[in-house]
């Protein structure tokens, strides 16, 4: 969260968990307002892609994801909408109105 960003950027993280051991593209696919609570927010949509997974066999199936990430240098998440082997997950933050303003 701490790189910088922009439309057209693709970041490659090699992620380990426990034993396992991810590697995940992130690319920035556009910028765009989404609705949080009561706020418009800029926002940059990140559509990731697991690339290596060590043993696939523990991994949990995700078809498809895409992060919303606040436009400014925080880069907060805001929505995680998810295709998963058990359905679409929706993942909202849900932000104090001193974090959205500032």
């Amino acid at each position: 969260l701490s790189q910088p960003l922009k439309v057209g950027d693709t970041i490659i993280l090699d992620v380990f968990a426990a034993t396992e051991r991810y590697v995940v593209s992130f690319r920035v696919a556009r910028h765009e307002q989404i609705h949080v609570g009561a706020d418009d927010i800029d926002a940059l949509r990140v559509i990731p892609s697991i690339l290596y997974v060590s043993n696939p066999k523990k991994h949990y199936k995700v078809r498809q994801a895409i992060i919303w990430l606040s436009a400014d240098n925080r880069h907060l998440p805001l929505r995680i909408i998810a295709d998963t082997f058990v359905g679409r997950i929706y993942i909202d933050l849900k932000m104090p109105q001193s974090a959205v303003s500032g």
